[in-house]
């Protein structure tokens, strides 16, 4: 049995948004019962092993109770874990945002554009500027992410300088639609190619520009991991993508079933038990070797040395995601390679 090394909550599988490309399976119903998320630590605590809890769903912040006590149980039992909320930020409140600071919780936010762009595909932009607001006056870190779509692919060079303004803002991450729940069928968000390469050159060109005149560094996760692959030698790729390959993942529903990460939750096909009984061979098994993108590779600055992909991104839209992300890598290494 494999230590926890990610353990997910979802305090509830409500949320505030009806986003047009959200991969939920699981939706509404009964929020987290505080023994539920208590087991959970314990197992993720059981393995020894320092680890990370992030707050997931659905909107993790419809449950802030919840989340003041799993973050007063973690601190309070001095447990080796970094801990971390994904929120769309519409109800980010002063008083969430001074728990979040105390408890040193980063936290993870979803935006897709400049207001207007992430009102058409998830609504309530301006209330999602205000919680980023709110976080940066409490000095809590944040991480930004994007759903790269057809639709918000050429505002992303846009969106770099909007969060620049941020101080707190620590980083951007782009994450290629996944056609599955309310984006099945939605082919006309998929990003075309010549739109792909545009976009991570302009927003490439954006991110260095803020690299040199921005007192701190906002990174690009997908430029970080390309940076740290062309270090290495063709042929010297290690390590697993995420910690899902690996069977160290956990991700809890809120009625305590299990699954190997969060995009699995609410798939009969990835269940793993649950908290009060752990399939861990059903983790292990569930996305193993499961991570690798499978090219075209000629030619490519980092044969022998990508990255890989998410393996639930993978395994859900092989072909569209696979494509995206492989000129996503390719692009950014053929930029930096120069």
């Amino acid at each position: 049995m494999r230590a926890v090394r990610y353990l997910t909550l979802w305090p509830t599988a409500r949320c505030t948004l009806d986003c047009a490309y959200c991969y939920r399976a699981l939706r509404g119903g009964r929020p987290m019962p505080p023994e539920v998320a208590d087991r959970a630590i314990d197992l993720a605590a059981a393995g020894g092993a320092p680890f990370h809890l992030q707050f997931a769903g659905g909107e993790p912040t419809l449950v802030p109770d919840l989340i003041a006590r799993v973050v007063d149980r973690v601190r309070s039992r001095g447990l080796a874990a970094t801990i971390a909320v994904q929120t769309n930020g519409t109800r980010i409140t002063p008083g969430l945002a001074d728990l979040l600071a105390r408890g040193r919780v980063e936290v993870g936010v979803s935006l897709d554009g400049p207001v207007a762009v992430h009102d058409r595909l998830r609504a309530r932009g301006a209330s999602t500027l205000r919680g980023l607001g709110t976080l940066c006056e409490r000095g809590v870190r944040v991480q930004v992410t994007a759903v790269l779509t057809a639709a918000n692919a050429a505002h992303l060079p846009e969106l770099a300088l909007l969060l620049a303004a941020f101080p707190t803002v620590r980083g951007l991450a782009l994450d290629p639609l996944v056609l599955s729940g309310s984006a099945a069928g939605r082919a006309d968000l998929l990003c075309p190619a010549p739109l792909i390469v545009e976009a991570v050159r302009g927003l490439h060109e954006r991110i260095v520009q803020l690299e040199r005149v921005r007192g701190t560094r906002m990174t690009w996760r997908e430029l970080e991991l390309v940076r740290r692959c062309l270090r290495r030698p063709p042929g010297g790729a290690g390590g697993a993508y995420c910690h899902a390959v690996r069977g160290e993942s956990l991700a809890v529903a809120p009625d305590g079933s299990v699954h190997p990460c969060s995009q699995a939750v609410g798939l009969p096909h990835r269940a793993a038990g649950t908290v009060d009984g752990v399939d861990h061979r059903a983790l292990e098994r569930a996305f193993a070797g499961t991570a690798r993108l499978r090219g075209p590779c000629d030619g490519c600055p980092l044969a022998g040395r990508c990255p890989g992909d998410c393996p639930s991104r993978l395994s859900a839209t092989p072909a569209g995601t696979g494509a995206a992300m492989c000129l996503i890598y390719r692009t950014l290494a053929e930029l930096e390679a120069r």
